[in-house]
């Protein structure tokens, strides 16, 4: 029988017309100088694990991907700058990916990263893959038409084409769960069959426009596509529909939420198996006459209703099937919570030191030992002694003669807290110095160094700053201890707002032009005494025992006296003169001795 009659007529000329499309399609695709994805894939290469990556290539491409076509300038490498070679993103799964090229591997550095990329770029095939920038995958297929029409067709699966941080993230989450699978009981299986890294939210679709294609995409997809490129589809691509992949992922979940579920059930028959009270003391009921259950075949039925005196009421698994309120506690009566007396302690004032502490502390200091004052400094003070700022601050020039016997323990305590200080200082110093020249030889210690030592809830960070801060803090009042004894009455409020210097306990300039605004009274002298010469009582005539006393009076008192309690001059006689001069130079010194104070 003739192949013709044996088929049919219409079924004859339909296969030759499709017969004389792909021969077109063929010849036209010879003439262009494309090259399908299938004759990249069949062709050898060179590069390491190329079978793995093409098993899963072929694995996630839908079916029909070996007719794609892409320009044939792909077999010529890419000249690309480094910023352009960081943005390409090839269509493979990423895991997956570097799985096959590091097996073992747990986490992939940049350097790995980078190694994989080059390999994919120095592979026709790989090139083949690249779909993002746009230009570039635009420029490999030759047209914008197939490259919108290949992000559609790989949208199923782009998900899984994750950044380096992304896989290092996936990676270490494999790796704890496969811990924790190996470190289960034996007898109990906890493999289950889970599908590749993929979201389980099936992406939303919609038919590419054109009669009978059959394909979904997805939506983000569609987004990039040209409006004009809606009614020119490629032939070839849209020939075969892309398979559903939500099926896998959902046929997992329900076997992760059975699980979730025996797990409950396990869980609930524990917890009422615990909360339960002895076997002694429940009422047994017509329905537990078996003495001997043990604890694995608790069934989940009640088979008692316990009082509350016997301990935690139990609730049927229908109250609550989650299994949050299976217990509770018996209820308090009012008056017993209400009643009982309940007082707070406040912390206090100075904390004991911990043991270690308090052991080093009495061990350094001697303390209960013939050698506690024994404990040589000399050494240490010179060592940490330095000058400047770390000295005491000097009297200024105006206060010298006004300096008190407390001003020289003052000064001792603040020369301690300043050798203090610097030892601190030059401490931390060190411990940064030490800590960079570590980070240098060690790399990859950078962030634990940095979280240990340098974050702000680290507890060195915490204690060092303390440290500073006291010790800056008590000096700080101690110069305002030394500032305030020499303060005159009269200026303490104007001398308060000039600040120490880095030498003088006030501000050298500031000081000076506060002298000179003031009168000279308000400048503190130490008092001067001056007692008049034995000559000038001996000529006296004996009249002058008194009489200096009144002369050297204040003047106020002087006026206050009047003229009845002194003799004129003229009622004293031959002496008059000589102590009205006496008197006039009496008054001279006496002005001079309070303008002093």
């Amino acid at each position: 029988m003739p192949f013709r009659t044996f088929v049919g007529p219409s079924l004859m000329s339909s296969f030759s017309n499709e017969f004389l499309l792909f021969s077109l399609s063929r010849q036209m695709t010879e003439e262009s100088g494309l090259v399908s994805l299938g004759n990249l894939f069949d062709s050898p290469s060179n590069m390491p694990a190329a079978d793995c990556v093409k098993g899963i290539v072929a694995e996630y491409l839908p079916s029909g991907w070996r007719e794609w076509l892409v320009r044939d300038v792909i077999s010529s490498p890419l000249e690309l700058d480094p910023s352009t070679r960081n943005k390409l993103r090839f269509a493979i799964p990423s895991v997956r990916l570097l799985e096959a090229f590091f097996p073992k591997c747990r986490h992939v550095s940049e350097k790995k990263f980078k190694e994989v990329k080059d390999h994919l770029l120095s592979w026709p095939f790989g090139r083949a893959l690249i779909f993002s920038p746009s230009k570039i995958s635009i420029h490999l297929r030759g047209s914008e038409e197939r490259h919108v029409q290949f992000v559609r067709f790989t949208d199923c699966f782009r998900d899984l084409c994750l950044s380096r941080s992304q896989v290092n993230k996936v990676l270490e989450s494999m790796d704890v769960e496969a811990c924790s699978v190996r470190s289960s009981e034996p007898g109990k299986s906890t493999d289950l069959e889970s599908p590749p890294y993929e979201p389980l939210t099936p992406p939303l679709s919609r038919s590419l426009p054109g009669p009978g294609n059959g394909v979904s995409v997805s939506r983000g997809s569609v987004r990039q596509a040209h409006p004009s490129l809606a009614h020119h589809t490629d032939p070839v691509l849209m020939r075969q529909p892309i398979p559903p992949s939500t099926d896998v992922r959902m046929s997992a979940l329900e076997k992760s939420v059975s699980s979730i579920q025996s797990e409950m059930k396990t869980l609930v028959a524990a917890l009422r198996a615990s909360a339960a009270p002895p076997q002694s003391s429940l009422p047994h009921s017509p329905e537990c006459q078996e003495s001997d259950m043990s604890d694995s075949e608790f069934s989940e039925d009640e088979c008692y209703s316990p009082s509350p005196s016997h301990g935690p009421r139990l609730l049927p698994a229908d109250d609550d099937p989650w299994g949050h309120s299976l217990v509770r506690d018996p209820e308090v009566p009012l008056d017993a919570s209400f009643w009982d007396p309940m007082t707070k302690e406040k912390d206090p004032d100075i904390q004991e030191p911990s043991a270690l502490l308090l052991s080093q502390g009495i061990l350094c200091q001697r303390l209960g030992e013939a050698a506690w004052n024994r404990i040589r400094y000399a050494d240490a003070e010179k060592k940490l002694k330095r000058g400047a700022m770390f000295q005491p601050l000097a009297m200024n020039s105006v206060f010298e003669k006004n300096n008190s016997p407390v001003d020289f323990a003052l000064r001792q305590q603040e020369r301690l807290l300043g050798t203090v200080c610097h030892g601190l200082l030059a401490q931390r110093k060190a411990f940064k110095d030490t800590l960079s020249n570590l980070v240098e030889s060690c790399p990859a210690a950078k962030e634990t160094v940095k979280e240990c030592f340098f974050s702000e809830d680290s507890e060195f960070r915490s204690q060092s700053e303390a440290l500073l801060q006291f010790v800056c803090g008590k000096r700080a009042e101690v110069i305002s201890d030394r500032r305030k004894a020499v303060m005159p009455p009269d200026g303490v409020r104007t001398l308060q707002l000039i600040n120490p210097s880095t030498s003088h306990l006030f501000d050298e300039d500031a000081l000076a032009k506060w002298s000179a605004s003031h009168s000279t009274s308000s400048v503190p002298r130490s008092r001067q005494v001056r007692k008049r010469p034995f000559s000038a009582v001996a000529n006296d005539g004996g009249h002058s025992s008194k009489r200096p006393m009144a002369a050297s009076a204040p003047e106020p008192f002087r006026q206050h006296r009047g003229s009845k309690s002194r003799p004129s001059a003229k009622s004293r006689g031959v002496g008059s003169k000589h102590f009205t001069s006496r008197q006039s130079n009496s008054r001279g010194r006496n002005f001079k001795a309070k303008g002093a104070f």
